[in-house]
């Protein structure tokens, strides 16, 4: 099956469709119902919030299909006698498709020419290759390890064995957000709470009041505050954003989250060759140990036996070229479990090329090719035995000669290690080469402790596990060993981000938090990666960790703006019904319109801004600790400003001037709405700090925003009231705020020092969360 995007139809849908959007549609029903015209100005909120979100995703996907067609899966087809590229979706039945080393196989088929290697793991489970030649079957969602065959298509898309499984082991791991996971649990928690809460208003609000008009409001006023409307629009416009962003920068974001998660990584796993070095090599020098008849001839026909080619079988063709002279009975492509390839020509014997440690026993020949690895060179060693290939004899042959190669270190490589060094994220390499070579290398690109050096040869599994945290260079490492390094790692703490282009990084890819792949390395290793950098640049790693930096903190800076919001409402809410049982009622104190300062100037256009400046930060702390211990003093204090006016304010009122009932109301209301939107641009401000010229201008915009809601609307669209207010009333309002600022100073001061109370909601949100990931 075929992964598409989203239509638009269906980002529109989504977007609009949402728990939040149909709940507040309710309420703007209701309040038309009662004419309460002035009270819809939420409505603009909404749309607006609603057509960005749509606006962004759509952006986002349009850049993500323009990249993704540039790495379509493409297959190798033989029709009419000659070989042709197409997609992979429009391979027929009974096509003779070409696989070579890396190719992800799309069909269940079968082998009718050629001998290659398979790793079927995604669907098996067993990641030790298996050979494959004619008349084997192999299937969809496998991928070619080593050699080329031809195979013949017998069962197409649903009709596949992998399928008929449901695809769940062809399946790629969705990247676990913690961002996600947060939000989901704070929306769970306020749907659960916010139904029975507006109930009760409303009663609440009857029993005070027989003019339903004010029941309505005030019973929609506190349901608006408690909906933290734009939050999830927040944090999915913001990714969406860095979506469109990343992919000017040429890397293709194939799943959302997985830029949470780069973000977060402190430990990035490289592989050597593709990563620190460019691909390329060149030969230096061969190196004969036993002359053989006729040597240039029996490379070149060792060379072009086989139909793949890899970066060091290149770099010897370009000296050894020569016309195929030596026909092949028997071809063993090179693997990275071998560390070898072989072919076997008639009447000439069996030929070994590969690395000297897997080749040869000889501690002369042995310790010379130590010399040249020590130097960071490459070796590859080519020995001979007069029968034909048996792996048993792989290390009987005679040493005929030493090819020295050596890597291209890209020119960036220095720069890129530096800055990942610099922003305290570990680096580890993790190479099938040999250990003194990688290490070599990493010294050069100053990557730290790269003295910590070991070759996981031979090595089992769980002692690999033992010594994941104490080495920096792991050398002669197979795809299992790579996998449980990046397991291991996890499992101490760690969050992990890995860089692979080959069949032999696929294993590893898919246990890391984020994958990312070259555009240039195997199809296998594309499909699977989370991340994949279109120009097959190391260099544009750190522009996609600082994206990442920057979305994660901004949008914990940002949220807990809309949550302050619905702490403060919930809170508010519950008192007044506690009031109204206990005889001490009052009804809701606000209508729709007297949160727009609120919603607007505080929260709503301000938390975009923030969310989008620059941010280089290093991500750190849980991000629901983060966002509950800022935004919990702040809805407190502000909770605390308006039941001071509720209560306090109407005895101080009446010694300033006797009010008539209604105008003491009014009065009352502007304050406590007065009180409210001022103290929230003072939290608002606290935000932007330290200031520069962007966080200045925010502040100020905003400001002149509050002045113009609350002074220049019309009382009928702002709720405030100004006529009958004192210099006395206003000198009670300033404060109201300052005390109230205070006191939200010294509450986030106390929840940074003691966290107990802010740990233990996190740890029920979390165990209610993972007892329904249990259930999923």
């Amino acid at each position: 099956k075929k992964k598409y995007s989203k239509t638009l139809l269906s980002i529109i849908f989504n977007n609009v469709f949402t728990f939040f959007n149909m709940l507040l549609l309710g309420i703007a029903i209701a309040l038309i119902a009662v004419k309460s015209f002035s009270n819809l100005f939420f409505l603009v909120i909404v749309s607006l919030n609603t057509l960005i979100g749509i606006y962004q995703e759509n952006k986002a996907k349009k850049m993500v299909d323009s990249l993704k067609l540039l790495t379509e899966p493409m297959a190798s087809v033989i029709r009419d006698g000659r070989e042709i590229i197409i997609p992979t979706d429009q391979i027929c039945l009974d096509d003779i498709v070409v696989l070579s080393a890396g190719k992800e196989i799309p069909v269940d088929a079968q082998v009718v020419d050629g001998f290659g290697e398979v790793n079927e793991s995604l669907l098996t489970g067993e990641s030790v290759p298996l050979k494959k030649n004619p008349g084997d079957k192999i299937f969809a969602g496998s991928f070619v390890v080593s050699g080329t065959i031809y195979v013949q298509a017998e069962q197409l898309g649903d009709f596949t064995y992998v399928s008929k499984l449901q695809e769940q082991a062809k399946k790629q791991k969705k990247v676990k957000s913690i961002l996600l996971q947060t939000l989901n649990n704070i929306i769970r928690v306020i749907s659960i709470i916010i139904v029975p809460l507006g109930i009760a208003n409303f009663i609440v609000n009857l029993l005070q009041t027989n003019v339903i008009e004010e029941v309505i409001a005030g019973t929609a006023g506190s349901l608006v505050a408690m909906i933290p409307s734009g939050l999830f629009l927040l944090v999915s416009t913001t990714l969406y954003v860095s979506v469109t962003r990343l992919g000017k920068k040429h890397a293709l974001v194939q799943e959302l989250y997985s830029i949470e998660s780069l973000a977060r990584s402190n430990v990035l796993c490289l592989d050597k060759t593709g990563t620190i070095t460019d691909g390329t090599m060149h030969l230096t020098k061969t190196d004969s140990i036993n002359d053989e008849e006729d040597f240039d001839n029996i490379v070149s026909s060792l060379l072009a036996s086989f139909k793949e080619s890899n970066l060091t079988s290149d770099a010897l063709k370009r000296k050894y070229n020569l016309p195929l002279k030596y026909e092949a009975i028997v071809t063993v492509p090179f693997s990275s479990d071998r560390k070898y390839s072989a072919v076997t020509f008639k009447d000439k014997g069996t030929y070994f090329l590969g690395a000297p440690e897997y080749l040869c026993e000889d501690n002369d020949v042995l310790k010379e090719c130590d010399e040249h690895l020590n130097k960071g060179h490459r070796v590859l060693l080519l020995t001979k035995i007069d029968k034909e290939y048996d792996p048993k004899l792989s290390k009987q042959g005679k040493p005929v000669s030493m090819f020295i190669l050596e890597d291209h270190i890209r020119e960036d490589a220095f720069d890129t290690v530096r800055w990942f060094q610099d922003n305290d994220v570990e680096l580890k390499v993790i190479s099938g080469d040999n250990p003194f070579t990688v290490r070599k290398i990493a010294e050069k690109v100053g990557i730290k402790n790269a003295d910590k050096c070991i070759s996981l040869e031979g090595m089992p599994l769980e002692k690999v596990k033992e010594i994941a945290l104490q080495y920096t260079i792991f050398g002669r490492v197979s795809p299992e060993q790579k996998a449980t390094i990046i397991k291991t790692l996890k499992a101490n703490e760690k969050t992990v981000a890995m860089t692979g282009d080959g069949v032999n990084d696929i294993l590893a890819l898919k246990q890391a938090n984020c994958a990312i792949a070259m555009a240039a390395g195997s199809e296998a290793a594309r499909n699977c990666s989370h991340i994949v950098l279109m120009d097959s640049s190391f260099s544009s790693m750190p522009k996609i960790v600082e994206e990442g930096r920057r979305v994660i903190n901004n949008i914990q800076n940002a949220a807990s703006l809309f949550i302050m919001k619905t702490v403060y409402a919930i809170l508010l809410s519950f008192i007044t019904i506690t009031c109204s049982i206990i005889g001490f009622g009052f009804a809701y104190p606000f209508a729709p319109k007297h949160l727009y300062v609120l919603e607007f100037a505080v929260i709503g256009i301000p938390s975009f801004f923030l969310a989008l400046q620059q941010n280089k930060k290093l991500v750190e702390g849980n991000f629901l600790k983060h966002v509950l211990s800022k935004s919990f003093p702040a809805g407190l204090s502000i909770l605390l400003s308006v039941l001071l006016v509720v209560f306090v304010y109407p005895h101080i009122a009446i010694c300033d001037l006797v009010y008539s009932p209604a105008q003491l109301n009014d009065v009352s209301t502007t304050i406590a709405c007065a009180s409210l939107s001022f103290l929230g641009l003072l939290i608002l401000y606290t935000k932007c700090f330290p200031l520069n010229k962007y966080r200045t201008c925010l502040a100020i915009g905003m400001t002149l925003l509050s002045l113009g809601i609350a002074f220049v609307l019309p009382s009928s669209l702002s709720g405030m009231i100004w006529d009958g207010v004192t210099i006395n009333n206003v000198l009670t309002l300033i404060f109201n705020v300052v005390v109230c600022f205070l006191i939200y100073l010294l509450l986030q001061y106390l929840m940074s020092r003691s966290t107990n109370l802010v740990n233990k909601m996190v740890q029920e949100m979390e165990k209610h969360h993972n007892k329904d990931d249990e259930e999923d």
